[in-house]
């Protein structure tokens, strides 16, 4: 089975767009997370390499509430997960 999920670079960069396309900053959609106030700087700079699932979650979830909530259609970060049959 392959698993295949964003990394932190891919993440970061879906924060950035998103954030714009809801016309808020990174730091209010880590406000609306629930996150503390500079995590989301840290993890933007590159200060904090990478984030728990749990957070990176979420961040999603507050963008996909504020998306809805605004009409405003955004994609979200892809998680992929292929079976493979085993060889016989």
């Amino acid at each position: 089975m392959q698993t295949t999920l964003p990394s932190s670079d891919e993440f970061r960069k879906w924060i950035d767009e998103v954030s714009g396309q809801l016309g808020i900053s990174g730091w209010k959609l880590s406000q609306l997370a629930g996150m503390p106030n500079n995590a989301m700087n840290k993890f933007m700079s590159g200060a904090q390499k990478d984030m728990t699932l749990t957070t990176a979650r979420k961040i999603v979830d507050a963008a996909l509430l504020l998306a809805t909530k605004d009409g405003v259609s955004i994609s979200c970060p892809a998680v992929v997960f292929k079976v493979e049959a085993a060889a016989q």
